[in-house]
């Protein structure tokens, strides 16, 4: 996807950042290099710019975009709270300007696998760095109901903290695992029945009658039906078991 971002108050920070050609200046969360492009634009070839940023999407556009600058621009693949460290490394020790955005960029909100937006059915990520191993769909199925409530109120300010992290955890209580197996034995044909209409339904992504043009239901598929017919006993096991001979086993797997 291009990666595609507005910069906003560009002529603001700018103006604000007062560039000296000569310059060493930083820009904390690059983005699309919008806000980038134009200080790059307003130094010498004795300037220098350093950009960081954790998406490598956002690296890999910059390096396109800023590339007739090459002579005075250095890229870093890292969250800016490491930005003593990593400019120590390539040797900068004091600088003269710095820009940090510290809002999401379009581009993650409009990229659906990325998981930021609430407006696209995708799987819950948010990671800046996709090198990293921990998403937030982890804080949300492992953190404690105390350590849910504590993020939610400071960092969404939500007075009803308590009560969200507390309808998260027993949701989570109520579901089974993906990739878990619900395996049913029955003994009777009607027992069967049953279970077998209750998996299909649950199997189902839509309810609607056939003859809507587009789904109105909003039903989500739950399992997978893993057995299209039962599984019967073997010839062995009756004879072992002759009680075993009327059993069905029907298997579905939580998606």
């Amino acid at each position: 996807m291009e990666f595609h971002h507005v910069s906003v108050l560009l002529n603001e920070c700018i103006e604000n950042l007062n560039i000296k050609p000569d310059g060493v200046y930083v820009d904390c969360t690059m983005g699309g290099a919008g806000h980038s492009k134009e200080i790059v634009k307003r130094l010498s070839d004795k300037g220098l710019f350093i950009g960081f940023d954790q998406d490598k999407n956002a690296i890999a556009t910059a390096k396109e975009r800023l590339s007739e600058y090459s002579d005075r621009v250095r890229f870093i693949h890292s969250n800016f709270e490491n930005i003593k460290e990593e400019l120590a490394k390539i040797g900068v020790h004091k600088i003269d300007g710095v820009l940090a955005d510290l809002g999401v960029s379009s581009h993650q909100l409009d990229e659906a696998d990325r998981g930021f937006s609430y407006m696209q059915d995708a799987p819950l990520d948010m990671r800046m760095d996709i090198r990293c191993d921990f998403s937030a769909y982890d804080v949300v199925n492992t953190y404690s109901e105390e350590e849910l409530a504590k993020i939610i109120k400071d960092y969404g300010e939500d007075n009803w903290a308590k009560r969200i992290a507390k309808f998260i955890v027993e949701e989570r209580e109520e579901k089974t695992n993906e990739g878990g197996r619900v395996c049913i034995i029955t003994f009777h044909s009607l027992e069967d029945r049953i279970v077998k209409n209750e998996f299909r339904d649950l199997a189902l992504d839509c309810v609607c009658p056939s003859h809507l043009p587009i789904c109105q239901c909003d039903k989500e598929s739950l399992v997978k039906v893993i057995t299209r017919k039962p599984i019967l006993p073997s010839k062995e096991e009756i004879e072992e078991n002759p009680r075993s001979r009327s059993a069905k086993l029907r298997v579905a797997e939580r998606i």
